[in-house]
This record gives C-alpha cells, structure tokens and sequence, in this order.
C-alpha cells in the first residue's frame, strides 16, 4: 500500500494505492493550519489502513521538509499521467497559486516545462481573491462566468491591483457583476496562455489538471485558443498526489517527527567563502574628496597571486 500527499497553498490532497488500484482520494482545505489537518489526516489513514501496512509514503508540492526529499510536482504529474492512462502528451496544471505545461513525448515522457512566475497573478488564489471582492465565492464565480451571455468588460489579471481597477471602472461602465465574473475568467485564460502555451502548436491532446480545471469558463477559452483536444482529469485535483504515491520511496516515516519540524526548520546551504583566492586589502589605498566627488587611489595588484 502507497500512501502520496500533495500540498498546496490552500488544500492537502491524498491519494492511496493498493494494489496499483486508487482505493481512496480526497482534498482537504487546511485555512493555513497545514500541520493540524495534516495530522489528523495521517491519523486516519493509520487507524483505517494500519501503519503496518503501509510500504512507502511520498509527499509533493508547496512545502519544506527538513532532512526529507520533497518531490517535484511536474514528476508527480507525469508519472500520474502515464498510470492514469491518459493518452495526453501535454499536462497543463492551474492550482492555488503555480500553473504550468509540461510537453511529453510519444512515449508520454518528460520533454520539457513552463512555469509562471514568483507572481500569483492568474492563479487560483488569484480567483479566490477576486471573487470575494464582488461577493461570490469561488465556485459561484465560476458558475456566473460559465452561465453568461452578452458583453464582457477587459479585466487585467496579470496583477492584483490593476484587476481591481478594472472591476471598479467596468461596474462604472454599467457592467453587472456576472459580465464581470466572465471577464476575470477569460483574462486568467488569457494569462495563461501568453506565460505558459506562449503560442506554440502543441502535439497531441492536452490535459488539464488542478482545482481550476473545474472553471468550465476558463476551459472554453483556452479550448477555443488552442487547435488541441482538451481533457480534464477525473482525478484532476489530487493529481499529483497520484504521482506522489508513485514516486514515494520513505519507509518507516516518523510522523511526529515531520510534524513538529513541518515550517519550522529549513535546511540552509553553506555560506559563500573566498577561500580559493586572496582578495586584496585596500585599506592602504588612499582615499580624498575633490570637488564633492570621492577619489580612491588603488595600489597595484601586480603583487597580487590569483590561484
């Protein structure tokens, strides 16, 4: 039995395998406590399954673990991909707060990949955010977007504050807040598919994976950008918590020991040294003011033994 996690910036997903067979999936909303649902996530699954019986543990996504090897989402996907079968040789992934494509070859390997920037701007978090502020939640947005018909006012979504502008001005123009919702949605695909599709001709059919793949309205703009297929993945939201399942190679995990060094400790690398050369002292140079402007008159270094 496989037991892979995936965390994000707003949900946990998991994903148990026995058997090469997906026995039970879910993703749950962790409001910032990452550690407390966390727990009582592994303590349910311990209960119900018996520790014994667990071979190995893999855990993916947004998260530091001191002394522990998370693994990459864009392997969680493609290993995900090739057990599900999917037959798509493009994942492009919309979560919280990264998307990305990953291009496969015929074989469904790993070719390359494109990943937004630091900025969370067309993202889920993005959504989330501007669905509150015209007093929808998430879900609701997604279905006003999907259900609308008629003129759609421009909203930028590569930043957060030239969104709200955007709303403000639209709702002066007249603009009612469903036209609005649908706007939001075909800017985040708009943003998308300049930062991450960026034009090319992709082969073979496209999957979609993440919590915003269940934005129908998002979907339908990308589907009409593209000349390629389009699915979305039944398992899409715990996806790569498939892949992390997969990919887990922890035996033995101590639990309590994850959980009480979970965001607390990093592991940091070594300080830069300039131990392979010698760096000149200039505290010997002499230094003056001439006209307001500082003047320093450096020694030679013809002396000077660079190894």
């Amino acid at each position: 039995m496989k037991i892979g996690f995936d965390f994000g910036s707003k949900n946990i997903s998991y994903a148990v395998l026995d058997n090469g067979e997906i026995v039970e999936k879910a993703t749950i909303n962790h409001n910032g406590n990452v550690t407390g649902i966390f727990s009582n996530i592994i303590d349910a699954l311990y209960q119900k399954y018996q520790q014994k019986n667990i071979e190995t543990l893999g855990i993916s996504g947004s998260i530091d673990l001191h002394n522990y090897k998370v693994i990459d989402p864009v392997l969680a996907s493609v290993e995900a991909n090739k057990f599900l079968k999917t037959g798509c040789q493009n994942i492009l992934s919309i979560g919280c707060e990264t998307f990305y494509l990953i291009i496969l070859d015929e074989n469904f390997n790993y070719i390359e990949h494109t990943v937004n920037s630091d900025c969370a701007s067309g993202t889920g978090s993005f959504i989330d955010q501007q669905a509150e502020r015209l007093g929808f939640s998430t879900e609701q947005l997604a279905q006003k977007a999907r259900d609308f018909t008629g003129s759609v006012p421009s909203i930028a979504t590569r930043c957060a504050v030239f969104a709200k502008s955007d709303i403000i001005h639209a709702q002066a123009q007249g603009f009612n807040k469903d036209s609005i919702a649908a706007g939001i949605c075909e800017g985040v695909a708009r943003n998308v598919l300049s930062n991450v599709i960026k034009g090319r001709k992709l082969s073979g059919n496209l999957l979609m994976i993440g919590g915003v793949s269940q934005n129908e309205k998002i979907i339908t703009q990308i589907r009409q950008a593209i000349d390629t297929e389009i699915k979305i993945a039944e398992s899409s939201t715990y996806f790569n918590a498939i892949g992390a399942a997969l990919l887990g190679t922890k035996e033995n995990l101590n639990i309590d020991d994850v959980l009480n060094r979970m965001q607390k400790e990093r592991e940091l690398r070594d300080k830069l040294s300039i131990s392979l050369t010698q760096y000149p002292d200039f505290d010997a140079d002499e230094n003056f003011v001439e006209n307001d402007v500082e003047v320093t008159l450096y020694q030679p270094l013809n002396d000077i033994q660079y190894q």
